[in-house]
């Protein structure tokens, strides 16, 4: 896409391939070929929905105002402001950078959820909008948004003993004239098992130390990263492990790339709505593995649960950890019932026989556009997982869901999809507006699977 500000034909993703190491553009622009591969066409999506957007708050990574010169033509220069806020697209299901040009709206980055209109998304991992608003907050009071953002970070994806994968998953990219900053979110379940140094980097609110962390193959790794002083004071006083977020940190100016640097930060999950179960705290392994299983699954918002599977990465964890806070958990993680349980108590999957349904956000989307008429609480209704059930008979009936190709002509599913619509009339007690949203929530849910399979490299 063409973007106001730069020259006829030029975009912020040219001008960011331009200032990357040969390394990092190297990623991006494999990134790109798997989508063509995918076929889908042009560097970005428009949506027609309105997208929910939360802003992610870790330490290294917040909204920042950059100031820019931009050339309209040769024989003019502008300067311009650009935030660049990291944030969760609930239509991608993924974390973004969400890019807004001369923007006065500075409090956005403390703002819970916003909505924005004209969406249009980079494989790139930028986002753009004509413009958003605040989202009154009685209307997603009973979304579990907090949980869908611990649930899209995933763990680690190391590639060398010293290095975890750049530009994969959750990235946020700033921008500027000569130089990009380039985060990579991870979450883990980590212990500090080395002595606390100053940091060489980060000042001093920061102390440097060696952090074993679990990576997505569940396996234990071992890694110096930096962490807030502040973050170290807590977990004096904590259990030998604890839930965090890991930032690796790219850097490039005029070409010369410094890092990676990694920092660590705690996340304490006590403070996650939804996410207890008793007094027992919901293990981050339990997220990756359905995460994992989701993304090699062939539905759109289910798959079939493998207990043996699960149990084995819950318990191989513990021969590393102990039981930590987990306490009475392990001694019940062999109940396949207990499994379902907690399962349940996350608030965005539910145990449906053998299988696994996931709310997928964009659900919550299509649920709001039809007129906020349903105050419900999705941690303990099934309304959301009925409305998920009824999408996926309807994506198997029609076989929408198939990388190689996109989803099916509406003009031909005309029986199918009035089917669908009534069924959602019937779960949700009011009358569903217009069909061609319904093949449009199929689509976009179709697309935000692609999205995540390609950009996290996860082979069905």
């Amino acid at each position: 896409m063409a973007y106001r500000g730069y020259p006829s034909g030029g975009s912020l993703a040219d001008h960011l391939l331009r200032l990357l190491s040969p390394d990092l553009r190297s990623s991006l622009e494999h990134r790109i070929s798997e989508f063509r591969r995918l076929g889908i066409k042009g560097d970005e999506w428009s949506f027609d929905v309105k997208p929910l957007l939360t802003p992610l708050t870790v330490r290294s990574v917040t909204a920042k105002l950059v100031k820019r010169i931009l050339r309209p033509s040769e024989d003019v220069e502008v300067q311009a402001t650009a935030m660049f806020t990291p944030v969760m697209l609930s239509s991608l299901d993924t974390i973004l950078t969400f890019v807004h040009w001369g923007s006065g709206k500075y409090k956005l980055f403390y703002e819970t959820t916003f909505e924005a209109d004209e969406v249009s998304v980079s494989p790139f991992g930028i986002l753009w909008s004509s413009e958003f608003k605040d989202l009154d907050a009685t209307k997603i009071s009973g979304l579990p948004l907090d949980a869908y953002i611990v649930n899209t970070i995933r763990f680690p994806k190391v590639t060398s003993p010293n290095e975890i994968e750049p530009l994969t998953d959750s990235t946020f990219i700033i921008v500027g004239d000569r130089d990009v900053s380039i985060y990579t979110i991870y979450k883990s379940v980590c212990r500090l098992v080395g002595d606390v140094r100053r940091s060489m980097f980060k000042g001093r609110d920061y102390r440097n130390v060696l952090v074993e962390f679990v990576d997505r193959s569940f396996r234990v790794r071992k890694l110096l990263m930096d962490m807030p002083v502040e973050d170290l004071e807590v977990i004096g006083g904590r259990a030998e492990f604890f839930n965090a977020l890991i930032v690796r940190e790219d850097s490039v100016r005029d070409g010369k790339r410094r890092g990676p640097l990694y920092t660590v930060h705690l996340m304490d999950l006590a403070r996650v709505s939804g996410f207890q179960l008793g007094d027992l705290e919901l293990p981050l392994e339990l997220f990756e593995f359905l995460r994992d299983e989701y993304m090699r699954s062939e539905g759109l918002v289910s798959f079939r649960l493998d207990f043996l599977k699960l149990r084995n990465v819950l318990s191989s964890i513990t021969r590393y950890f102990r039981k930590g806070s987990y306490g009475e958990l392990w001694v019940k993680v062999l109940d396949n019932e207990f499994l379902k349980l907690i399962i349940d108590s996350t608030g965005i999957y539910r145990v449906k026989g053998d299988s696994v349904v996931y709310f997928n956000p964009l659900i919550a989307e299509f649920m709001l556009a039809q007129g906020g008429a349903l105050n419900i609480d999705v941690r303990v209704a099934d309304v959301p997982f009925e409305i998920a059930l009824a999408i996926e008979e309807f994506s198997r009936e029609i076989k929408a869901y198939d990388p190689r190709r996109k989803p099916l002509d509406i003009l031909n599913l005309k029986d199918t999809i009035q089917k669908l619509k009534n069924r959602f009339e019937q779960v949700l007690g009011i009358r569903v507006r217009g069909e061609g949203i319904i093949h449009e929530l199929n689509r976009l849910l179709y697309h935000s699977k692609v999205y995540n399979v390609v950009v996290e490299g996860v082979s069905g």
